[in-house]
């Protein structure tokens, strides 16, 4: 009896996991599965490698190893889709299968966006790179979703067009993946987030089948899939604006030493009536990144960047000096003539010297000092504090907070969950939010979509009813175990650490 009984327990056991680690797949069922994809879809574009799968089961910037444990486990196959038919197919196996598929593409954003939860199959979009098309008489450009925006704005500028917007993620990050995450970035304080710039979309569902999606409705609509991170489906193809290349550019930069001086500034370059293309206020540590010489540790730098026709570009430099005679300034505008605004800072900050990446999140421009006060209060044990502040719209700017690591051996931009849990609660007090969702954003997904959460999971639902796409996280948390990690049970740890 004993022994039947300790043998129930042991299945039971293997069937739950432990710490995350999950029941293995039998190996029977994890041949099949892969055998159907290699039936389906071709030999050539399924990888059983090693290294493939170690390397594509979560984001690029790695995670504490405890929570690697809980939430991670290496996926059963990598997918690299030869084209949008491909990934339908390649859903279609995984339904038939019952195996949930992660959709990945430049996994820049770090939030826990691409996270093998459980047993899965993970479809690498970064294949599918195409310029289908650009029409320079209309200013549209047709690409499929795997491009990165490096080689999206290389293409345009032979046709003489450049990119509306782009991602302050790194142009590294690919164009369905901007589209899935939020959209708002450089460029888009003077033209607009990129979902409104994007006119038609395909779409792979999770039912296996191809869809146009439109800016109507609801269930097959852009709303669908802007934020969603992959829930609703895989996106394969865009078309969007673009414009053509800037006649001039310029670049000033201001230096200051205090932070409430620098948020002032901040504000009132948004309300200029000739809009910046874009506007940072990053740490003084991260001048010599941005432009040798310029700025320290204990400053604050304050970089407007415009790109337009002479007439207008020329005129700002009057609008400089207003601002800072209004508000009674001593510092000067600098300005750089070969400052690279596409450069960012601050991840390439982290890369080369090692650090944690905190959080990022959306807030008004008269919180951007307040918040960061309180955050750097709170998180001044993880190092010397590093931030960057993107305006990217009138209402709203994009800020990152990350530490540097005191003697880091290993050069690896990390991401601290804990953190990154309280600077989203910190915003939320201060009517900001979270920016991205992912696995560690997943508590405030809620707050993040507003009043279309309730909305959106319906469609979940009725377009995913096993619930195959990107499982556990944005409409509920669970662990490779399979075992569901309650919301607010994280909610109340970033309500403690505040404290």
């Amino acid at each position: 009896m004993r022994s039947r009984k300790r043998i129930r327990i042991q299945r039971k056991a293997r069937k739950i996991g432990f710490l995350g680690k999950g029941a293995p797949m039998p190996s029977h069922e994890r041949s099949e599965i892969v055998e159907s994809l290699r039936l389906r879809i071709g030999d050539e574009v399924v990888s059983t490698d090693e290294h493939d799968l170690s390397r594509r089961q979560c984001d690029a910037q790695p995670l504490q190893s405890l929570l690697g444990k809980l939430f991670l486990s290496k996926p059963v196959a990598v997918v690299f889709p030869d084209s949008p038919r491909c990934v339908a197919e390649a859903l279609d196996v995984c339904i038939e299968g019952k195996t949930p598929a992660v959709v990945r593409g430049g996994a820049t954003a770090g939030l826990g966006g691409v996270a093998s939860v459980g047993k899965t199959i993970v479809i690498d979009v970064t294949t599918l790179n195409l310029i289908v098309e650009i029409d320079a008489k209309k200013k549209q450009s047709t690409v499929q979703a795997g491009c990165t925006w490096k080689v999206v704005s290389s293409a345009l500028r032979s046709e003489g067009l450049a990119p509306l917007a782009f991602p302050s993620s790194g142009i590294e990050s690919t164009v369905g993946g901007w589209m899935s995450t939020g959209g708002y970035g450089i460029g888009t304080l003077q033209h607009g987030c990129f979902h409104e710039m994007v006119s038609s979309m395909e779409v792979a569902l999770p039912s296996g089948l191809l869809v146009s999606a439109g800016h109507d409705g609801l269930r097959y609509s852009m709303r669908s899939f802007a934020r969603t991170e992959g829930q609703m489906g895989v996106i394969t193809r865009l078309t969007f604006d673009v414009r053509s290349l800037p006649e001039q550019k310029a670049t000033y930069v201001l230096t200051t030493s205090k932070l409430d001086e620098a948020t002032e500034i901040l504000q009132e370059l948004t309300a200029l009536k000739i809009k910046p293309f874009h506007i940072m206020l990053m740490s003084g540590n991260l001048g010599g990144r941005f432009a040798p010489g310029i700025g320290d540790s204990s400053r604050h730098i304050v970089v407007a960047h415009f790109e337009g026709n002479q007439k207008d570009v020329t005129r700002v430099k009057d609008d400089l000096r207003h601002i800072l005679k209004k508000l009674e300034v001593n510092s000067e505008w600098i300005y750089l003539r070969e400052a690279d605004i596409h450069h960012f800072v601050l991840i390439e900050d982290l890369r080369a010297r090692g650090g944690v990446l905190a959080g990022e999140v959306m807030i008004e421009p008269s919180g951007v000092g307040v918040l960061l006060r309180q955050a750097l209060w709170k998180l001044k044990h993880l190092g010397e504090p590093v931030y960057q502040c993107d305006v990217v719209s009138d209402e709203r700017v994009l800020m990152r907070l990350a530490y540097r690591k005191r003697g880091a051996r290993v050069q690896a931009v990390e991401r601290d969950v804990w953190s990154t849990l309280l600077l989203g609660y910190l915003s939320l007090k201060l009517g900001g939010r979270p920016y991205g969702i992912g696995l560690w954003n997943t508590p405030f997904a809620r707050e993040i979509l507003g009043g279309e959460y309730s909305q959106l999971k319906i469609v979940k639902t009725e377009t995913d009813r096993l619930g195959i796409v990107n499982p556990g996280r944005v409409f509920y948390l669970k662990m490779s175990s399979g075992l569901p990690m309650p919301c607010w049970l994280l909610k109340s740890f970033a309500r403690v650490a505040r404290r």
